[in-house]
C-alpha cells in the first residue's frame, strides 16, 4: 500500500521486559515494565518473497480483529495480508528470549494495517497509537484465551507506548527512565509463560494462603519501585527490585515451580557487593533476566558477571513504542 507514489509504508514495535509486577500484575496488581532494543518490523511483502504463511496463531488473530473493524475487503485487511513480520531480533541464536515477540507482533502489524488503511505514515500521534492499542490487546488477548492462558496486556502497552512504564488494570501511563545501570543477561534457558502461569494457578487452587501472600509480596514489590521512578530514587529503586527477587523466591516456594534460576541468584550476590540486585523479568524461570546498581558501578558489574560466566545481552531499556514510517 503507497502512502505517496511509490513509498511504502512499514512499522515496527519493540520488544519488553517486565522488571517488576509478574504474576501480580495479571491479577490487577500494579506492574513495571520497559521496552528493550529488539524490534519486531512490519514490512510489505516483496515479489521474491514467499507467499505469506498464517502459521502464527498472533499473525491469524490479528488479521480476525481487523476483518471485524474494518471489513474484510478493506484496505486494511488487504495491507496486513500483504505483510511480512520480522522478529529475528527476539532470537539469541537459535533459542528465542522471553521479550514479548508475540505483542511486537501484533502490534507492529496492525500498526501497518491501519496506517494503510489510512494512506498516512505517522509519528506520535496520540490517538491513533490509542486506536493500534486497542486493536492489538483484544487480538493478543483473545489468542491468549484461546490457548488456555490470561494475559494481563502489559507487553501490548509497552510496544504501542515505549520507554518505562506503570500498568495498572490495563492502564499504562510513562515513567521517567530511572537514573540506574542496567545489565541484561540469559539464563541458559528458555521458559513457556503459559505453563508457568498455569503452574501457578493450580498451586493457588490447592493452596492460596501461601501463593496470595507471594503475590501481595511481589504486588507490593512493583508499586514501590512505581514509586521510586516517579520520584527519582535510584537507591529506593534497587531496594523495591531486591525485595521483588526475594518475592518471587517466595512465589517459587509457594508453588513448587522453579520460578528463579541459579544463575539469578549467583548475579544477585555480584551486583549486591557493588549496591545492587538482580532479578527475574516476567514469568521467571528462565530466559532474560536483570542485574540493576547504581550509574557509577554499570562496568563493573558487567565485567565481574563475565567473569563469572553470566552470558550478558546487548540489551538496552527504554527507547521508542510502536513507530510508522515511510520505508526509503
Amino acid at each position: 500500500m503507497s502512502a505517496s507514489g511509490d513509498a511504502i509504508i512499514c512499522a515496527s514495535a519493540p520488544g519488553k521486559v517486565v522488571i517488576a509486577g509478574e504474576y501480580a500484575v495479571t491479577r490487577g496488581g500494579p506492574g513495571l515494565v520497559a521496552v528493550v532494543n529488539r524490534r519486531a518490523t512490519a514490512r510489505a511483502l516483496k515479489a521474491s518473497d514467499a507467499p505469506l504463511q498464517l502459521d502464527d496463531r498472533f499473525v491469524r488473530a490479528a488479521l480476525a480483529v481487523l476483518s471485524a473493524e474494518f471489513g474484510e475487503a478493506s484496505a486494511a485487511v488487504i495491507a496486513a495480508r500483504a505483510t511480512r513480520v520480522d522478529t529475528r531480533a527476539f532470537y539469541q541464536g537459535d533459542e528465542k528470549l522471553g521479550l514479548g515477540a508475540s505483542a511486537a507482533t501484533v502490534v507492529a502489524l496492525i500498526a501497518r494495517a491501519v496506517a494503510c488503511h489510512a494512506s498516512q505514515a505517522f509519528a506520535n500521534d496520540a490517538p491513533t497509537t490509542q486506536r493500534i492499542f486497542a486493536l492489538a490487546a483484544r487480538a493478543h488477548a483473545e489468542e491468549q484465551r484461546s490457548a488456555g492462558a490470561s494475559g494481563s496486556g502489559i507487553d501490548v502497552a509497552a510496544a504501542c507506548i515505549g520507554g518505562f512504564a506503570a500498568f495498572v488494570q490495563g492502564v499504562a501511563s510513562p515513567l521517567p527512565a530511572p537514573s540506574v545501570a542496567w545489565v541484561a543477561f540469559y539464563t541458559g534457558h528458555g521458559a513457556s509463560t503459559p505453563a508457568l502461569l498455569a503452574g501457578v494457578a493450580r498451586a493457588e487452587q490447592a493452596a492460596p494462603g501461601p501463593v496470595q501472600d507471594a503475590l501481595l509480596s511481589l504486588a507490593k514489590a512493583a508499586g514501590a519501585a512505581i514509586e521510586a521512578c516517579r520520584d527519582g530514587d535510584a537507591d529506593a529503586l534497587i531496594g523495591s527490585l531486591g525485595y521483588g527477587h526475594l518475592a518471587m523466591h517466595q512465589l517459587a516456594h509457594a508453588t513448587a515451580l522453579p520460578l528463579v534460576p541459579p544463575i539469578v541468584d549467583r548475579v544477585a550476590a555480584l551486583a549486591s557487593a557493588l549496591g545492587g540486585t538482580a532479578k527475574t523479568t516476567g514469568a521467571g524461570g528462565g530466559d532474560v533476566a536483570l542485574a540493576v546498581v547504581p550509574i557509577a558501578q554499570g562496568q563493573a558489574l558487567e565485567a565481574a558477571m563475565i567473569a563469572a560466566g553470566a552470558e550478558v545481552l546487548p540489551l538496552t531499556l527504554g527507547g521508542a513504542g510502536v513507530h510508522v514510517a515511510i520505508e526509503p
